[in-house]
């Protein structure tokens, strides 16, 4: 199991229209230390961009009603460090989100806990070492 240490104090923000996902996630990454806010839809976690201090990372579900998580990174100005979670990515999707400057992975649900949060923190190490003058190239890789 992840240290607690290593999410401490790390905002994360859910953006998932499956509650069951985001109760477990919001439970997982509460326990490890990060302060977690969830949205149920795309256009909700933009809103939440907008009025409430930035998140460190956004795990972005991509099939949702409404603009879904295509939408949220094409509306998004200025977004945080991105991961997508989702069951199914098509080929020229995933071509699509991989381009975006904010997405630092795409992950394949289902997945484990451990692999979800092995993504996070190196998305948040990719974040930090851009930042710092690191290797920029470094991105979260798909779980099992």
């Amino acid at each position: 199991m992840p240290s607690s240490s290593s999410l401490a104090g790390i905002r994360l923000l859910l953006v998932d229209n499956d509650s069951g996902v985001s109760t477990l996630l919001r439970a997982w990454f509460e326990h490890l230390g990060a302060q977690v806010a969830c949205a149920e839809s795309a256009e909700r976690g933009l809103e939440r961009l907008e009025g409430e201090e930035r998140p460190d990372l956004v795990l972005l579900d991509l099939r949702m009603p409404g603009i879904g998580g295509l939408g949220f990174l094409e509306k998004g100005r200025d977004l945080p460090p991105v991961l997508v979670c989702s069951g199914f990515v098509a080929a020229e999707e995933a071509a699509r989100i991989e381009g975006h400057p904010a997405v630092r992975g795409i992950l394949r649900k289902p997945f484990d806990l451990p692999n979800l949060t092995a993504a996070v923190e190196r998305a948040l190490a990719s974040e930090s070492c851009a930042e710092g003058g690191g290797d920029p190239e470094t991105r979260a890789e798909g779980g099992a």
